[in-house]
């Protein structure tokens, strides 16, 4: 979708089969995304805090987003030569900020079940990997329903050499405006979040002692602060199993 958008939006010199052919392949330069995945690896295991790597990932797509904005504004008086450059550079930087995003993500999520286990006292595990793959499509779904009504909104037509004004102008909300909202939003949200590899092994650690009979009042106060900030509850509604 990305690619038919890039390709048809008539917004980087339109009349140059190069920078149309550029635009066309740089989605294909995923391989450099996993060249990343050691340095990303390396960052997570070194600060042992992913917000680090989800501020990167979202720092370069910020920059990714001010480029393909600067270059709608200025890609006349760049040239084309100065264009392609600038769409590649852009197109690695793309690349790396999504690895470095995808990467964390997909190494944090396998910690997340343990925060229900110690409010529920159950393993469940399988299902919150249901309700995440099922929050994921849907979410996806939905994104893509929104991002199609915008652009039907503004008269996009597919297979058109030119797109209209306002079909310019829905493209650039979807290629800019949306994505640069929503990264703002999980920003924020990443920014409250602390579960990473020092606090889950306080927390696993504490899921350990209760399921060995230990008492919830012996609980240390560094514990009880991490619990409570990581689960959103205090502590008397920790650990709500049934006798």
């Amino acid at each position: 979708m990305v690619n038919t958008i890039l390709k048809e939006a008539d917004l980087f010199c339109p009349n140059s089969v190069r920078i149309n052919f550029t635009i066309y392949r740089i989605t294909s330069l995923s391989f450099i995304g996993m060249l990343v995945v050691p340095i990303a690896a390396f960052m997570l295991i070194k600060t042992k805090n992913p917000k680090i790597n989800w501020s990167t990932s979202f720092s370069l797509i910020f920059v990714v987003m001010a480029g393909f904005f600067f270059l709608s504004l200025q890609h006349t008086s760049l040239g084309e030569g100065n264009t392609i450059i600038t769409l590649i550079v852009l197109g690695v930087l793309w690349q790396i900020g999504r690895q470095f995003l995808e990467y964390t993500a997909w190494q944090v999520i396998p910690l997340v079940p343990d925060v229900d286990t110690i409010v529920s006292g159950k393993l469940r595990t399988g299902t919150f990997a249901a309700v995440q793959s099922f929050t994921r499509q849907l979410t996806g779904a939905l994104g893509s329903a929104l991002l199609g009504f915008i652009l039907q909104w503004g008269g996009f037509k597919a297979g058109s050499l030119h797109q209209t004004a306002q079909a310019q102008d829905a493209i650039m909300i979807v290629l800019i405006a949306v994505p640069v909202i929503s990264i703002a939003i999980a920003w924020w949200m990443v920014s409250r979040f602390n579960l990473n590899q020092r606090t889950h092994k306080i927390l696993h650690a504490e899921i350990d002692r209760l399921q060995a009979g230990g008492n919830k009042a012996d609980v240390d106060p560094e514990t009880k602060s991490i619990v409570e900030n990581l689960t959103g509850y205090k502590w008397n509604k920790i650990w709500q199993t049934t006798k």
